[in-house]
């Protein structure tokens, strides 16, 4: 089975996130930090990797550079989301 990894710091969007992603087909592990995601991802393939874009403890971007670094996650798909709106545009 595929396996989605669901990196949060929010404990309601994990919680939404994983239903969804398991009705698709997919094992999903979560993590609510950057050291959590990596930690796992060290260690356990992952074929999806779904993250929030804007947490306190995390640079979504940095954490996507990071995993790319593992040879076994070089190619894997990465979708960073937030739920902040955007009150920057007008």
């Amino acid at each position: 089975m595929l396996c989605t990894l669901a990196v949060d710091d929010s404990a309601s969007m994990r919680s939404l996130v994983t239903p969804a992603r398991e009705q698709a087909g997919f094992d999903v592990v979560v993590a609510k930090d950057r050291k959590e995601a990596l930690n796992h991802a060290q260690q356990n393939d992952v074929d999806f990797v779904l993250t929030d874009l804007d947490m306190p403890s995390l640079d979504s971007f940095d954490l996507i550079k990071k995993l790319h670094e593992f040879p076994h996650h070089k190619f894997v798909l990465m979708l960073a989301l937030t739920t902040e709106p955007d009150t920057g545009r007008n």
